[in-house]
């Protein structure tokens, strides 16, 4: 393997990102609104029924253990 002076030459600095400058950031009130399948909105419908329902649970379960439900 040879190693030319090129090579032996060469600089690397490295930009630590604190002090990079920043970059520009998309505007999201321009970018719309995202297109979604059947299946997609179907499982986050799905997924929100099921943690409206743990939160449900959780406070039933708070409320028999402080004894406001029998």
């Amino acid at each position: 393997m040879n190693i030319t002076e090129a090579t032996i030459n060469q600089n690397f600095s490295v930009v630590h990102p604190l002090f990079d400058k920043p970059e520009k950031k998309l505007n999201p009130e321009s970018v719309g609104q995202m297109k979604m399948t059947k299946s997609v909105r179907y499982s986050l419908m799905v997924l929100r029924l099921y943690l409206i329902c743990m939160i449900v649970v959780a406070f039933y379960r708070t409320f028999v253990i402080a004894g406001i439900l029998h």
